[in-house]
């Protein structure tokens, strides 16, 4: 499965619950995540585990386990475990979904994104840290996956929609946040000119 072939289903899905009228036409995380498991072949399940994270450590981590068991007869058998900060002042039902949702996005990264041992997670904690001039792929990735989430709890059509009514004034940060569920913080990306690019370079391309 290809992002643009998620997005679609993304998309498609909004379109259909807002059709049925339904009064929560978000993207569900866990529709995205049964989705997922059913079109990716190296995928068997998706968990997400609460975690007490310190101040100022990242707010998700991804990572990939073998499941022993399943391997004896699936070589391509694999665990996406997405842990969370579980600290909800920290972490609010709109965040956590973003946070979810950009963590499983890691599922397209390359091999050199991948963050596979404990030195390539200090590493990129630092790299956050820092801003570096010449990021490493780890780095490229995030970003990357906090865009492939943006796009898709927010499919284009919806969020174009939305921006037409802010820039006449009907709508408020708070009030674009509480309609994608996502955090208030992310609103401005959403509704700057560079989601054009990232959907242009994610989805058409």
């Amino acid at each position: 499965m290809l992002f643009s072939d998620l997005y679609n289903f993304a998309e498609t899905y909004l379109s259909e619950r807002e059709k049925a009228g339904k009064k929560s036409a978000i993207v569900s995380i866990y529709d995205l995540k049964t989705h997922i498991v059913e079109n990716v072949n190296w995928i068997e399940d998706i968990n997400f585990w609460p975690v007490d994270c310190r101040e100022g450590d990242p707010l998700g981590h991804y990572e990939c386990h073998g499941n022993a068991e399943s391997r004896w007869e699936d070589d391509d058998a694999w665990i996406v475990l997405i842990s969370y900060d579980e600290e909800p002042d920290r972490l609010n039902d709109c965040y956590q979904r973003l946070v979810w949702c950009k963590e499983m996005m890691h599922i397209f990264d390359s091999e050199p994104a991948m963050v596979h041992s404990d030195q390539r997670y200090t590493d990129l904690v630092g790299e956050i840290e820092l801003r570096p001039l010449d990021p490493s792929e780890m780095y490229i990735s995030e970003n990357r996956a906090k865009w492939m989430a943006l796009i898709i709890l927010c499919p284009k059509p919806f969020r174009d929609r939305v921006k037409v009514e802010k820039e006449e004034g009907a709508l408020s940060d708070y009030d674009i946040a509480l309609r994608f569920r996502i955090p208030e913080i992310a609103v401005p990306s959403l509704m700057s000119d560079y989601y054009d690019t990232a959907f242009e370079a994610l989805v058409s391309n």
